[in-house]
């Protein structure tokens, strides 16, 4: 499942991630979302809905962090961006509703 290499440990460079960065460093590694979810106790729903900015899971982020080699502070510094895309999106459109 996981292996042994870094995939990004510089602080200026995960600064940057991405939640799709995430992913991709997951997928890497050969895994999917269903073995980062088997691997924190959940479903692959919640994993899915935590790495889209819907939900919270200290499992989740350790989970992901140690299936993509990403330094945990970055897992949840993407996670909290992909919130805020979330949370802008929502305002845009509750703004085009309102005209």
């Amino acid at each position: 499942m996981c292996d042994e290499n870094s995939f990004i440990s510089t602080g200026d460079v995960t600064n940057m991630l991405h939640i799709e960065d995430v992913k991709s460093a997951i997928r890497k590694r050969g895994n999917k979302l269903r073995d980062v979810a088997e691997y924190a106790g959940v479903s692959t729903s919640t994993v899915s809905n935590v790495l889209a900015g819907r939900g919270t899971s200290a499992r989740v982020v350790s989970a992901v962090s140690e299936m993509s080699g990403i330094p945990q502070s970055a897992v949840e510094q993407a996670i909290e961006e992909q919130k805020t895309i979330r949370k802008n999106d929502r305002l845009s459109s509750d703004r085009a509703v309102a005209r």
